[in-house]
């Protein structure tokens, strides 16, 4: 059981992780362009 709980966390870390970095790229560009 708790090895089945841990692969949903990890995989859901996975994407928090890989959420901030897409966020990060658009992020200055956005930034950029308006100034």
């Amino acid at each position: 059981m708790i090895a089945q709980h841990i692969k949903p966390s990890l995989e859901s870390i996975k994407v928090s992780q890989l959420q901030p970095y897409h966020l990060q790229e658009f992020m200055p560009k956005s930034s950029q362009s308006r100034n």
